[in-house]
């Protein structure tokens, strides 16, 4: 189907007599909102966004990680797009062509974020003993790498705003816990789900709110000792 999207685009360049073997990276603005909104009209945004990450300029990189940082500092509601051109050092006219608006801007940084939890996911699904499946979900925020502090202070302040935050960014780790828990014979799955996404929260937040005050070993030596 992306293929079809593709030449639908291809179709418009040569209809409109368009150059078709720029770069990509070169293409006019209007090429690029033109197929913007085919991706957007067939659902196909996502994954777009997601092949497109791989070919980001280091501008549109430097704007993500300015938008990531300020979004998850001082809250996505608060900062303006102004902001953000001013941190990344460029136009906020070039944020507005790449991304759209601020909500492209948030897309972004959230569909980078579902890539990484995918790949987590990928790891986790590898385990074959479902005890130790569990054990690695709850271990996963102790293994947090501090480049990606941000995105989860962000996840989790987005929480508290309903209309911007995406609850089935996570879905994928709820669903290998209750694979796993199936597998184990518990009698209520989804209560157990929901106490184990508990713990699973309230260590990220003290990991976040705490940094590197806390024996994160101690803690997960504790975890490991009760719940394994």
């Amino acid at each position: 189907m992306l293929n079809c999207v593709f030449h639908m685009f291809y179709l418009f360049l040569i209809s409109n007599k368009m150059p078709v073997l720029q770069p990509m990276t070169l293409l006019p603005s209007v090429y690029v909102t033109v197929l913007a909104i085919i991706l957007w009209c067939t659902g196909l945004m996502s994954i777009f966004v997601s092949k497109y990450s791989l070919i980001m300029t280091e501008k549109q990189k430097s704007i993500l990680d300015s938008a990531l940082n300020l979004f998850a500092q001082k809250g996505y509601n608060t900062v303006p797009t102004s902001a953000i051109s001013k941190d990344a050092g460029v136009s906020e006219g070039l944020i507005f062509r790449h991304f759209g608006n601020k909500a492209g801007l948030l897309t972004a940084i959230m569909q980078m974020g579902k890539e990484k939890i995918r790949d987590q996911v990928h790891q986790l699904n590898k385990i074959t003993d479902p005890r130790e499946r569990v054990m690695a979900v709850m271990e996963l925020p102790f293994h947090m790498h501090k480049d990606d502090y941000s995105f989860w202070r962000l996840l989790y302040s987005l929480k508290w705003q309903q209309d911007s935050y995406d609850a089935a960014i996570v879905l994928p780790i709820r669903e290998v816990l209750q694979d796993a828990l199936s597998e184990m014979k518990y009698a209520d799955v989804e209560v157990e789900v929901d106490l184990i996404e508990s713990y699973f929260d309230g260590f990220i937040t003290t990991i976040l709110l705490k940094g590197d005050s806390i024996d994160k070993e101690r803690l997960l030596s504790t975890l490991r000792g009760k719940y394994s």
